[in-house]
Parts: structure tokens; sequence; C-alpha cells
């Protein structure tokens, strides 16, 4: 089993900071000009501006979005006993990302000691990047690898109070429990479904943005997943999750390490969409 690489914890972070929408034209100065209906948005407490936008753009602020978030949770039938939070920001405080994990709904995939914990990401963004949404994940604790699901609980239009309904949420997070049991079933099956080094290439070459090095980086990882799991499909799926949650970032980036691992669970998951890994996951 590939060992996790060693990075920073995030610091402790309160994205409720205050923001507000002014117009964009008068934070400009000189001869650049924008239309009067550009809207911008500040953060008062330092001034920093964190977007601009046109006229139909509507202020979701964080305090709003995660508390309502927040009291969904509180109201759903999930197991909070143990239930973690990590609240981190990208790009300045622009983007806000809050993950849930919850011990209470664990599941062992392959063996009785690998465990993985039920997971919901939560994200907004004050520039534009993101619309409020949650996705459906796990956690797994031998190697602390985030596994891609990527089920999209809240519609990525939800841009204003009006569109996010506690109500709602507590359905959809209800839903999230069996959803998790059934990719489960799933893990179970892949932990059993033997793939070949040529399979594994394929798969592996379905990353957007792959180069030989990164390639042959997988392929190592993958090495070391099967020499505790097999030569697995369960194996390589890990070994994509080792890379999107732990491969190092660089220090230009650190930054904004939050937003860079969502963009990498979003490329494997597009492996997990393509066709050579659904014939394996399908004859599984």
């Amino acid at each position: 089993m590939a060992e996790p690489l060693s990075l920073p914890s995030p610091p402790m972070v309160d994205f409720t900071f205050p923001v507000a929408l002014v117009p964009a034209a008068a934070l400009l100065s000189g001869p650049v000009t924008l239309p009067s209906s550009y809207q911008a948005v500040v953060r008062t407490d330092t001034q920093a501006v964190l977007g601009i936008h046109g006229p139909g753009y509507r202020l979701l602020r964080n305090a709003d979005a995660f508390a309502a978030f927040d009291e969904a949770v509180q109201r759903s039938p999930l197991d909070l006993a143990g239930m973690q939070v990590r609240d981190e920001l990208s790009h300045g405080g622009a983007r806000a990302y809050r993950t849930y994990t919850f011990p209470g709904h664990g599941v062992a995939i392959g063996r009785a000691n690998d465990l993985t914990h039920l997971q919901l990401m939560v994200s907004n963004s004050y520039d534009g990047a993101l619309a409020f949404t949650s996705r459906l994940g796990a956690y797994r604790v031998l190697c602390s690898n985030g596994l891609v699901i990527g089920t999209t609980f809240l519609h990525a239009a939800v841009r204003h109070t009006k569109g996010l309904s506690v109500d709602t949420v507590v359905q959809r997070l209800t839903q999230a429990v069996t959803l998790f049991h059934d990719q489960a079933q799933h893990w179970r099956a892949w932990s059993h479904a033997q793939v070949t080094e040529v399979a594994v290439r394929e798969v592996i070459q379905q990353l957007p943005g792959l180069n030989p090095k990164l390639e042959e980086h997988l392929l190592g990882t993958y090495q070391e997943e099967s020499q505790v799991l097999g030569p697995s499909l369960w194996a390589l799926f890990n070994a994509l999750t080792h890379w999107s949650t732990h491969a190092p970032v660089r220090a230009r980036s650190q930054g904004n390490l939050a937003s860079v691992r969502q963009d990498r669970e979003s490329r494997v998951k597009t492996v997990l969409e393509s066709a050579p890994f659904r014939r394996l996951a399908l004859a599984a």
C-alpha cells in the first residue's frame, strides 16, 4: 500500500467573513471602464475584491449557505457520532470548502480493517467558479484517501438563498446513506476483480492532463497498492484516489490546496466514467 505523502494540515479557517456586493465601476481608477451594471464581491474586513459579476449575479454568503447546510445535517437521520468537519479556503477567500466525515456510517471493503466512512463535500464561491453544491464521497481510513463518488446533491444552479431549501437538503441527505452503501457494494466487488497490467495502463491513460511522468507515478502507486490489495480494480481505484488526495502541490499553489484537490477528484471521476474503467467495473 502506498504511504500518504506529508501535506500541511489546513489551518483553522473562518469563512464567514463579511462580504458586500458593490458597483464594480466604483473600484476602478484610470481609463479602464466597466458597464454600470457590473458588480463586485468585496471582503469588507480586508477590502479584497473576490469576484466581478454581471447584473444577474445574486450573492450567496458563506455564512448563510453553510449555516443552512449545517441545520440540514442536524435535522437529517445521519448518524452524527464522531462527526468531523474540516473547513478550507482557496483563491484568497474567493472559494470555500467544508468536508463532513461520518464515522457512524462506515463499511469494510475487502478486509475487515479496510474501513471507509461516508463523506460529504460542500463548496461555495464568490468568484463564480463554483455554485453552492454538495457531493457524496468517502474517506478510506487505512490510507487517508478521499474516495470519489461524485454524486451531486444540490443542483449547480443554487446561487442564492431562495434556491437553498433546508427541507430539500434533509431529503437528499437521507438518500446519501443509501447511495453510499450501494456504492460500497460495488467497491466490495472491485476488491475481488483482478485486472491486468494492460488494463491498468489503459484506464490510467484516460486521466485528463496526463503526462509521461504522472503516468509512471500512477503505475508505480498501483503496484504498491496491489502488493496489499492484490492486482484488483480496488487497488487501481485507490491508486487514483491516492494521487488526488496526497500528491504534492507546487509551492505557489499551497494556498489553493482545496481547489487543486477538487480539480483532481473531478479528473478521477472522468476516469471512472470512461469506457475502459466501466468495462472492468461491469465485469466485476
